[in-house]
């Protein structure tokens, strides 16, 4: 961290694989983390964690605790960075804009800030820029394409990265 800017007081949301890899990064950083909630397990309760006392929180949680821990965050003005997918896809696997569009408004209206995304990879990424322009190449070359996903054998969920990718190919 640098020391001629503020710290950011964390908040870790979902204590998964995903959010013991950010409560190691945010460690590593020297980032000060102020609350951990994991809605999954009975034992972490809301009143432990409070959203006053944190600036940003990162979500990692369940699909079925997804959309009520967004909207719960952004109504307390807290920055919410959301790498949990499911919640807000559509049954075809769409995002749904309408609850999108929602939480952008509700962010604006509490001063906050919300992102989301499938993949925080800087690899993945990387792909999804690029992805477009090639998928064009080997259309005009005559080719099918198709996305195969595998994940460790402990993945909670369908993951959102390869629906991505369909997304960005069949545009």
């Amino acid at each position: 961290m640098s020391a001629d800017r503020e710290q950011l007081r964390f908040g870790i949301v979902g204590f998964g694989r995903m959010g013991k890899l950010v409560q190691q990064v945010l460690n590593e950083r020297k980032e000060q983390i102020n609350g951990i909630y994991d809605p999954a397990i009975r034992d972490y309760q809301w009143s432990n964690f409070d959203p006053l006392n944190i600036d940003t929180a990162v979500c990692f949680t369940t699909p079925v605790s997804g959309y009520g821990m967004t909207r719960r965050l952004l109504e307390s003005g807290v920055d919410t960075v959301v790498g949990t997918t499911k919640f807000y896809l559509n049954e075809d696997g769409t995002p749904n804009q309408e609850m999108l569009e929602k939480f952008d408004e509700l962010a604006r209206a509490n001063n906050c800030r919300f992102m989301k995304a499938s993949n925080f990879s800087f690899g993945m990424n990387a792909l999804w820029k690029h992805l477009a322009p090639l998928a064009r190449t080997m259309h005009a070359l005559g080719y099918d394409v198709a996305v195969e996903e595998r994940h460790h054998n402990q993945k909670a969920d369908v993951a959102g990265t390869a629906k991505t990718i369909g997304r960005i190919l069949i545009d």
